[in-house]
This record gives C-alpha cells, structure tokens and sequence, in this order.
C-alpha cells in the first residue's frame, strides 16, 4: 500500500526500466527552416505554451490519454535511481526519410525509442482500440455488427485483432535489440495488452509489469469478446498486473477463474498471487497520485494569482457567489448531461440557491488522427441541454471548451467551491489531485468540497469524497446540496486530509513502491529454488499470426548441418503462422515454391514433416489447396 514507506532495498542502481507506451509523453514540432523534428517532454511548461498559442484547437488527440500519459513521463523520476527507456509512437507522422535521424536524436537527448506506424495502419489500430477495445473495457456490452468484425479474419477492412498483435510485436521488437537480462518492462494500457507474451517469449528474464489505467469488465462483459482467452493468457505472462482500485483487479480475476479455471492467493504484502503453468503473476491494486512538490511548486507562481484574480472578478461581475466545477473531456463516458440534469434538479428542488450558484463546465474536445472532432453528436446533445438549463435558470452556467494551461486551470480550482464529477466509468482520473492541491496551497483560495461518481477509481482513496450515483439526478442533487452546507470547519479537516492524502501518496512513491515490489518478488521466487519462465510455459500463449517462440534467429549451416547428420529418421516442425507473414499478402509464385520446397521433404522415405499454425483446420487446408502429397504432412491447427 501507498500509506506506507517504501521498506527494504531501494531500487538498485543498476536497473533498467523499458516504459512501453503507445504515446511517448513529448511534443514534436517540425522545424521547416533546420528540416527536422524536434521535441520536448510533455511538461507543465510544455502544456503552457502549447496551450496559450493553441485557443479552442487546442484539443486532445484521441491517441493521448492526458492522464496515462502524465503517468509514464513522472517515471523519469526514476532515472536518479536507475536506467528509464522509452519505446513508443509519437502523436504526428514522420516521413521514411526523417526517421533515422529522429531515432538518433530521442536517444542521445531522451533515452527514447521510437516506434514508427504507417498512417493507415495507425489510423486502423487505433480505430480498433478506441471503437472496439475501449467501450468493452468500459463496460459497453460488444454486440455490433462492426465490434463483433473486427475479430473475422478475411473480413472487408482485413483482421483487425491480427493488425493489433503485429503494432504490438513492432513495440516489443523495439525493446528485444536492447534488452539485458533481468530488465524491467512497464507496459501500459489496453494498446499493448499483447505485450506481455511477446516480451516473455523472446527475454525469458524480463521483469514485467503491466499497468490498466482503465476498470477491467466484469466477466459478462468480457466473455463476450471473441479473444478473450488470449487477452488473458497473455497479461498473466506478465510478473504484476497493476490497477489502479481493487474492483477492477477483481474482475479480473473473477476473469482468469471463469475463461481459464485458475484461483488466486493472497500473499504478504498486500498482493494476490495466480499461478499459471507454473508462472507466477502477483496482482496489485494500489491508485496512483501526482507530482504533489511540483504542483505545490508552481502554485506559488504569479501566472496563477494574476490569473486568480480573472477568475475572482469575472464571477464577481456575473453576481454568482457558489461555484462549481467541471472539467471533462467531451466524450459520453464522461457523464456531463447526467451534470446538468443534476443541476437542473438541485435548482429546482433548492430555489434559494437560484441566484447563487454558477457552474462552470470545461469541455475538452477530442479529436481523431485526421484533426477531425469526435463525439460531435454528443457534444450537440450537451450543447442543447445546456441551453434548455439556461432558459429555465438564466445565469447559472459557463461553458467553456478548451484545455487550459496549467495557471488558468488552477486559479479556477482554487475560486470554485466544489469539483464536481459525473463520470459513468473512469479507470483514472488525476484532476481531484491537483484540483485538492490548488484548494489547499494557492493563497487565497477557497475550501472546496469533492463530489464524484462511484464509478471513478479516484473516488475509493481521496479521504472525505461524497460519493455519488451520477444517473440518480435527485440524489445528486441532494448530494451537491449537503456538500455546500457543511460547516466551515467540517470542510477545512477533511481538505486537510485530503492535502494530506496527496502529498504524500504522490506518483514516484507509487512507481518506487512498484519496482521495489517486483524487486522482492523476484528475489524470493529464486531464494526458495524456483525458476523464471520456462518455454513450457509459454506453448500455446500466443496465439496471432505473428508469434515467434524463440528470440533466435535460424540460421542456414545450422540446418544443412543437422540434415547431414540425421542418417535414420528426420522430424521437421514448420510453424506456418511464422514462416508466411501475413498469408493473404503472399504472392503466387512464393507460396507455389514454398509449398513444392515442403512436399520434396514430406516424399523422402526418413523424413516427416509436421505444419503447426494457430489457424482454423479448414481454412489452413483452404490455403494449401489441392497439393500433391499433402497426405504425407501431419497438420496441427
């Protein structure tokens, strides 16, 4: 647990940390006049000039989760302790001819990898992740023609899980050419979920934790996908699987229990261990917190108390003396109509706060790869709810849409009376974090109160929360009400605890806590005579059309040698799904000597060959077609 201090060895020095991430937290710019790229870490003070050139456009990419990301850049806390590695995509599209050149700059000033996708196999892979994967994950039942496609192989638009596994194996090929025994890979998010297999198969050594910062699906919810054995199967290659509330690990484990029969065990230290194949995997539930000495820091600063008196006078003018905040991304996960129907309720059921109360609500829209605005449909029903709210109660929202930068986000913190979140699912939220921070540090700010929905993680570990239904707008309502009479002194302890509560839970004592963690578990699985991974343990885990077993490549004289000296009988395995990459791409002409090279080994009199492949039976005999001699070949598919 994060409530206590990090005890034992610290982590050692000579560590190395591969951060998988499918965004690096960097802005990339293209400069026309030097022709090339060049970049910076995705900081506050990068946010802040981004964002005051940037006005409304100044969205959020869809790719880019402002909160996962804020999560692995603080991880470069740890390089004062260790190595840090960064391997992953960047946010915009770098030409062939840039892309050395790029490589040799992020790794001699960052320590950064990158990954480099074509566009349309970007624009696929995250099509699929955020239409297909996302919803699941949060609960969204997948029964659409198009969900349920996405898994077909030969469909229109190709397999999209078979895209997935391959953008997956490009981030994993990225940290084999470096890895050293014994290295820690952090993998993070529903983007790489196949990572964990396609680590362990190639660096039977790696320490692997793989981070969810999205809720995990209840099992009714998650069966329902077609590859859910092997989501599961390959996450539970991983040494620690991380959440950040104990629901979603929970689930998760009712997961492995229901699709594969495997139960789990409670272990010191707080974690819950599975045993699958031998492999031993420990679950952790444990939220992470933020950079609270930095954000105190900047607090300080006078951008923010120019800025604090914007915000002091603007309200003053409008005549609303009660505030509360919003600050959402414009997406339906978020919940703001159930807000403003929260809202329109506590108006009506509460008149004498008609004239007092003002809400301000930050939409943050996002948008696609092509720069096109998504959820537009929504953001029309939240712009026509706010109107009807407006007409019956004249004054008593401002909408804004934009991202702020980091001191017009929190003077306003600071001037609200209350954050107020309606999310129906959000595996991680870290506004209440600074919005607490701000309340409790900017001079002259208010006693603000938190109000969120139950079903935000943040919600089980901020001390003081009022924890809501957001779809019950009358117990809302009555909830934001309590909220604003509680007693002066009342507001004041439980912002105390709550500043407490963040000073110290802050995100480089989670991430320490992590590796020291994994540190310990690995230490103890040797001292009591246990081994690493095995290849046994990794048969049948991964099941795509790219998986590779062996982190070797076969070479010519190796082969000629063996078949020199095997004089009696001859065994020769082929693994298709390896050899043929993809199928569908193949030409003619290669697959008719492929498979006239197969058939001369099949009809020699010592020799058997055996085509192994995770495909369909009768789809793999569809592919061989009427070949002569295919009874000679033992086929396991």
């Amino acid at each position: 647990s994060l409530s206590n201090t990090v005890e034992g060895p610290l982590v050692e020095s000579s560590a190395c940390i591969y951060v998988l991430t499918y965004r690096l937290p960097l802005v990339t710019t293209f400069d026309a006049e030097a022709r090339k790229y060049r970049f910076q870490w995705l900081s506050f003070d990068a946010d802040n000039k981004s964002q005051e050139s940037g006005g409304d456009k100044a969205g959020v990419m869809r790719s880019v989760s402002r909160h996962g990301t804020y999560i692995t850049e603080n991880l470069r806390s740890l390089r004062s302790r260790c190595k840090v590695m960064y391997v992953g995509g960047l946010a915009c599209d770098v030409p062939r001819e840039y892309r050395d050149q790029v490589t040799e700059d992020l790794a001699a000033q960052f320590q950064c990898v990158p990954v480099f996708l074509e566009a349309a196999e970007a624009q696929r892979f995250e099509d699929f992740c955020h239409g297909t994967l996302k919803p699941v994950f949060h609960f969204v039942q997948p029964t659409s023609k198009d969900m349920c496609k996405s898994y077909e192989k030969g469909g229109q638009d190709g397999n999209r899980w078979q895209l997935y596994c391959s953008v997956n194996l490009k981030f994993v090929e990225a940290v084999v050419q470096n890895f050293n025994d014994g290295d820690f890979v952090f993998a993070f998010d529903l983007e790489l979920m196949m990572t964990p297999t396609l680590v362990g198969s190639r660096a039977r050594s790696a320490n692997i934790c793989f981070f969810f910062n999205t809720p995990f699906p209840s099992s009714e919810i998650f069966r329902a996908i077609p590859v859910r054995k092997e989501i599961l199967r390959s996450l539970l290659n991983a040494d620690m699987i991380q959440f950040h509330c104990f629901t979603y690990a929970r689930h998760f484990l009712t997961n492995c229990s229901t699709l594969l029969g495997i139960e789990y065990k409670p272990t010191r230290g707080g974690l819950l261990q599975l045993n699958y194949n031998g492999h031993q995997v420990h679950v952790r539930a444990c939220h992470v917190g933020i950079d609270a000495q930095t954000v105190t820091t900047r607090l300080q600063e006078d951008k923010v108390i120019q800025q604090q008196k914007h915000w002091r006078d603007k309200f003053a003018a409008m005549g609303r003396s009660v505030i509360i905040l919003g600050y959402d991304d414009m997406e339906p996960l978020s919940g703001i109509n159930l807000k403003l129907n929260a809202l329109h309720r506590l108006l009506t059921l509460f008149p004498e706060y008609q004239n007092k109360i003002l809400l301000v609500q930050v939409g943050i829209k996002l948008y696609d790869r092509q720069g096109e605005v998504m959820h537009q449909d929504y953001i029309d029903s939240v712009s026509t709810r706010a109107r009807e709210l407006e007409a019956d109660f004249p004054g008593c929202i401002l909408f804004l849409s934009e991202k702020m930068a980091f001191a017009r986000r929190t003077a306003l913190f600071s001037m609200s009376d209350m954050y107020c979140n309606s999310s129906i699912r959000h595996g991680l939220s870290l506004v209440p974090f600074e919005y607490v921070l701000a309340c409790a540090s900017c001079p002259g700010a208010k006693s603000g109160s938190l109000v969120i929905s139950e079903f935000a993680a943040c919600s089980r570990v901020i001390p003081g929360t009022m924890k809501v239904n957001p779809s019950r707008d009358g117990d809302f309502a009555r909830a934001i009400h309590r909220t604003l009479e509680q007693p002066l002194l009342e507001r004041k302890h439980w912002q105390q605890q709550q500043s407490a509560w963040c000073s110290h839970n802050t995100v480089q004592l989670w991430a320490e806590t992590i590796v020291v963690d994994m540190q310990k578990v690995r230490s103890s699985i040797i001292s009591a005579g246990g081994t690493l991974r095995s290849g046994a343990h990794r048969v049948g885990l991964t099941k795509s059309t790219y998986k590779e077993i062996s982190t070797h490549t076969l070479k010519l004289d190796w082969v000629y040698s063996a078949l020199a000296h095997s004089h009696l009988q001859r065994l020769v395995l082929v693994d298709v799904d390896l050899l043929i990459r993809p199928k569908d791409e193949m030409r003619e002409s290669a697959k008719a000597a492929l498979l006239r090279s197969l058939m001369t080994l099949a009809v020699e009199g010592n020799t058997h060959v055996f085509l192994l492949s995770s495909e369909r039976r009768d789809l793999l005999l569809q592919w061989l077609g009427d070949l002569q001699g295919l009874e000679h070949v033992g086929l396991a598919a």
